[in-house]
């Protein structure tokens, strides 16, 4: 590999720390973050009605799927401009991905996701600025990035928002199962399973130690922030964590800030 090459290659992977995946359970949690995403969602369907994006009206269950889609590209997108993250969110639009049925699979990861990015960013909207990915034919993959465009930094500070309006909503599987690893390198995806009164007792201790956490008083020194990234003392929620496809295997916590 020769230095320009190796350069690149090194721009390209501080990019890829310096970016965050999407959270799709961001919620807004005042009354004036709620309001800010509610005007969003009204222009966004004005401006799917002037573009004849559609051509009828969406069902109820369908326009709940949407609207709770659009509150949480909004508010994670958001939360990253207010905390000043580095980088970008990176966030899946592969029809592979989104869509798949599983307990582990939020609202905002459905098949409509992809058009309302690509509306969201349009410079007549300006809510959010998107760089789309790409396969790794002739290099690293990457996967589209996504950052607050003009318009939503305007009314993020005219709104005198902060970080602390926008939170974690409940309702994401705390309890999670995980394949046996082939090898070293690999992960183990989550596999689904079959609730049973163990898994049950399993959620709700977790979900007792999580709404005793979110009620907590906690704050964090930001400059002790590892690397310079930003904390947000109020992400707490805790998921626990099986392995080997086995719920007497593994079982630790993991999640919060």
């Amino acid at each position: 590999m020769n230095t320009i090459d190796k350069n690149a290659a090194e721009q390209e992977m501080e990019k890829r720390i310096r970016d965050r995946m999407f959270n799709p359970w961001r919620i807004p949690v005042t009354p004036e973050a709620r309001e800010l995403v509610q005007r969003v969602l009204m222009e966004l369907q004005e401006y799917e009605q002037r573009h004849q994006v559609r051509k009828r009206r969406r069902r109820e269950a369908d326009q709940q799927v949407f609207e709770e889609t659009v509150a949480a590209v909004v508010s994670d997108v958001a939360h990253h401009y207010l905390m000043e993250w580095p980088g970008g969110i990176s966030i899946f639009r592969s029809n592979r991905y989104l869509g798949r049925r599983s307990r582990y699979r939020p609202t905002a990861h459905s098949k409509i996701l992809p058009d309302i990015l690509d509306c969201l960013a349009d410079e007549e909207m300006g809510i959010i600025t998107q760089a789309l990915g790409h396969k790794g034919y002739f290099g690293p993959a990457r996967l589209t990035t996504i950052n607050a465009g003009e318009a939503l930094a305007r009314r993020l500070k005219d709104a005198g928002l902060d970080y602390l309006h926008f939170g974690i909503g409940l309702g994401q599987e705390v309890i999670h199962l995980k394949r046996t690893k082939e090898d070293h390198w690999d992960e183990g995806e989550l596999i689904e399973y079959d609730d049973t009164p163990e898994t049950v007792a399993f959620r709700e201790h977790v979900q007792s130690i999580n709404a005793w956490l979110q009620a907590a008083e906690i704050d964090f020194d930001e400059y002790q922030s590892p690397e310079g990234q930003p904390v947000d003392p109020h992400d707490r929620q805790l998921r626990r964590v099986f392995t080997q496809g086995r719920f007497d295997s593994g079982g630790r916590l993991f999640g919060g800030f």
